[in-house]
């Protein structure tokens, strides 16, 4: 068993394809590679004075099916690996600043909707506000870990495990460093 979980930071323009990306963190030994927030539309911005350009922007949206998504699924499977899909997700009335961590095998095993959203800025000004955080269990080369997902200003919150919905505060807590890809993923010991 290996001491060490590999985590690859996706840190390229949202210009290149997911699994040309996936592929290269795998051949690199990782075993989770991690995309930046909102990769699917490279965290694009708009002008809140001008509601066409929010509308262009709210079009970027997609849902947990959609063509991004569905790539990385594609990648994870063919390079059993996990990967964790950030994207704006469709939702109804605003929609999402979203993460999946997605199976080897292209299953969703977590879903994160970002909870400390900035209600002042573009974009996350036309975001609604996710209400939880949840772990799952997976298996890696140092062995059974619980891996959480936060985005960006979700670190905000000190004790994520107080807000999720498993029996999880009696756990301790270790928050990875990924804060260049304002992602972050945080595993709990047992």
């Amino acid at each position: 068993m290996d001491s060490h979980l590999n985590v690859g930071l996706a840190q390229y323009l949202n210009d290149r394809d997911p699994a040309i990306i996936v592929g290269e963190a795998k051949n690199a030994v990782a075993e989770i590679v991690l995309f930046p927030e909102m990769f699917s539309h490279g965290h694009a911005c708009f002008d809140t004075r001008d509601s066409t350009a929010r509308e262009r922007w709210l079009k970027a949206a997609q849902s947990p099916n959609g063509s991004f998504v569905e790539r990385c699924r594609e990648a994870a499977r063919t390079y059993q690996t996990y990967v964790v899909a950030t994207f704006l997700e469709a939702a109804d009335p605003k929609p999402f600043n979203s993460a999946l961590l997605i199976g080897r095998n292209g299953h969703t095993i977590l879903r994160h909707r970002k909870v400390c959203i900035r209600d002042f800025d573009s974009p996350e000004i036309a975001c609604g506000r996710g209400k939880e955080f949840s772990v799952a269990e997976i298996e890696t080369a140092v062995g059974s870990v619980k891996p959480g997902l936060m985005i960006c200003m979700d670190v905000s919150i000190q004790r994520p495990q107080d807000r999720s919905p498993a029996p999880a505060p009696k756990l301790p807590w270790c928050r990875i460093a990924v804060l260049l890809s304002r992602m972050m993923l945080w595993v709990m010991f047992e």
